[in-house]
């Protein structure tokens, strides 16, 4: 070699080793010493082959490095092959861009051989187990995860993984600072010949996701509940306003025909039995028309301990004898609410701890005032401050968790068939929402229940709405406009109105209804109208009416309260289906409010 092929050679930036042809290197640069690792006099003579053998100036270490070979004639007849070493300077960077991802990612990262042993994790992982390296490099899975949870839920998946599939799962972890809902990937590690080796296993925390589409799930499926509860809503309404109807001509010819005093005590019996059983079904189309919100409720300031008073002795007769009835007053004071709808709620939790108790026992019903503090309030979705108090309390059979989270689902019950309508504690909570309060239950298996009432106080002062006085039927002589479109309950109100006195002009609907207030030289004194009807409902009829006879008394009655969207002032209301009497003390009612 001449002597500017050697100083080529020693100030080259690359690194550049002189082999001969018995393989030996005859010489070697500062920069080949550099980048293996040894001063250039220790290569010298070493067989290239050592370079990566045992016997190598820095046994164990490899370099990532690009090797060019060009054989040069040097004028010697063996030859000199040059060989030229460069750093993979791109390559050494991914490397070590790699080994910096894996280490910083929060991904829980390991390498389990085949035998479920760990080689190698990631510091997000020793984090997560609180664990140093050393406590984990070399240790069996199932030394860290345990191993009946090892068993049944990892090593089936590794032996899948390990047979060469991508395996993923999701499941839950216990860590030792909270337990975690983890997204858990295996990946096979395959060596240069494609044999697998090991498994890679990438586990991502993924609790918070997990728990929002908990939520989401949750929130879809109230949805639906909703929707579904708005249908029955609708059909019940439906069904119960037309039911109504029929109740009302029931009921109404059942009372016509026991004002004529029958003197055969069977058929009196007979028409009492009918009356009897038309209110009972008057009572569960109620109830149907509170869980779909279509009943007109009539709120007045009512003292509760007086209407729990007032039922005594009707809650007596329900309950029956092997039953103790309790009640306590303590001064709840007044609220503002419908008087039938808080005694329909007395009446269904009284019917519903009797049924709990088919071998006797106590019922306790108990008023009382509270104030609620603000987070006694929100836990209960009411308003902070003053609210009266009603508790019913049976010894009965109680009710497990999963009973409880389903008692006031509509239709729920867990009666025997033909035994219960599962409306009874839907209806109450429906009222007890209605009216502005919550309802908490309490119970457990074989302690009884308790059903806590909670509804806004009304201030002191007002005078309570009591009931119409007892007395005979009214009559009149005044001229009625009766607007009704179903045909039978329209003749049975022309009937009873005429026999009382007044005088009727029956309307099918509005627009004859308009017709003949238009037609009537006279004056009509008061408007009877059905409030849900076809086309144009009896609140606008009210209004065009009073338009042109401002001097009008007006009085609604329906079988439920589906507005017409009209608006207009009103004398009162008749929830169908109705005692005569009733209806005929709301017509003077009426008449003398105007």
């Amino acid at each position: 070699m001449v002597e500017d092929d050697r100083a080529l050679v020693d100030h080259a930036p690359d690194g550049l080793l002189l082999v001969g042809a018995d393989g030996r290197i005859r010489r070697a640069n500062a920069a080949a010493a550099r980048l293996l690792g040894a001063a250039p006099g220790e290569l010298v003579g070493l067989p290239l082959e050592e370079l990566r053998g045992p016997g190598a100036p820095r046994p164990g270490r490899e370099r990532w490095g690009r090797v060019e070979l060009d054989v040069r004639r040097a004028g010697a007849p063996d030859g000199v092959a040059v060989l030229s070493l460069r750093p993979a300077a791109d390559a050494e960077d991914e490397l070590r861009r790699y080994e910096r991802i894996v280490s910083a990612t929060p991904d829980h990262i390991s390498v389990v051989d085949r035998g479920y042993v760990y080689r190698t994790v990631n510091d997000a992982y020793l984090v997560a187990h609180g664990l140093r390296r050393e406590e984990i490099v070399g240790q069996r899975v199932a030394a860290l995860l345990g191993e009946e949870f090892f068993e049944r839920v990892v090593r089936p998946r590794l032996d899948e993984c390990l047979a060469g599939r991508t395996v993923s799962y999701t499941a839950w972890f216990d860590f030792p600072v909270e337990r975690r809902f983890m997204s858990v990937t295996y990946y096979p590690l395959r060596d240069a010949a494609g044999q697998v080796q090991g498994v890679v296993v990438s586990s991502r925390n993924e609790t918070e996701l997990h728990r929002a589409q908990e939520e989401l799930r949750e929130k879809e499926e109230q949805l639906l509940h909703a929707q579904k509860l708005e249908a029955v809503g609708r059909l019940a309404g439906g069904v119960a306003h037309d039911f109504n109807n029929l109740l009302t001509v029931i009921m109404g010819y059942a009372e016509v025909l026991l004002r004529r005093a029958p003197r055969d005590p069977l058929e009196r019996e007979m028409l009492e039995e009918i009356q009897a059983a038309s209110e009972r079904a008057g009572s569960l189309t109620a109830q149907l028309l509170t869980f779909s919100r279509k009943q007109l409720v009539q709120p007045r300031l009512l003292d509760l301990d007086a209407v729990v008073s007032d039922m005594h002795r009707l809650l007596r007769r329900v309950i029956g004898d092997d039953v103790v009835l309790e009640t306590r007053h303590g001064a709840a004071g007044r609220v503002l609410a419908d008087r039938g709808q808080l005694e329909q709620v007395l009446m269904n939790l009284a019917v519903n701890a009797r049924d709990a108790m088919p071998g006797g026992g106590r019922l306790s019903i108990v008023t009382g005032a509270v104030t609620l503090d603000a987070a006694q309030a929100a836990a209960l979705d009411l308003a902070a401050g003053p609210h009266v108090e009603l508790s019913v309390t049976d010894t009965g059979e109680g009710m497990d968790e999963a009973t409880r989270a389903r008692i006031f689902e509509p239709f729920f019950t867990t009666k025997e068939q033909d035994k219960g309508t599962g409306l009874g504690l839907s209806t109450v909570y429906g009222i007890v929402r209605q009216a502005g309060g919550a309802v908490e239950v309490r119970s457990e298996p074989g302690a009884g229940a308790t059903f806590r009432i909670l509804l806004p106080a009304s201030p002191a002062g007002a005078d309570e709405a009591g009931a119409a006085a007892a007395g005979p039927a009214p009559r009149g002589t005044e001229t009625v406009l009766l607007v009704e479109d179903d045909a039978h309950v329209r003749r049975l109100l022309e009937q009873v109105l005429a026999t009382a006195g007044y005088d009727v002009l029956p309307a099918a609907d509005a627009p004859q209804a308009l017709d003949l207030s238009r037609g009537h030289a006279g004056r009509i004194h008061l408007l009877l109208t059905d409030l849900s009807m076809p086309r144009v409902g009896g609140r606008a009829l009210a209004r065009r009416l009073l338009g042109e006879r401002p001097d009008m008394a007006v009085l609604l009655m329906s079988g439920h309260a589906e507005d017409d969207g009209g608006e207009g002032p009103v004398a009162g209301f008749v929830q169908k289906p109705v005692r005569l009497e009733v209806l005929l003390e709301r017509v003077r009612e009426s008449l003398k409010a105007r």
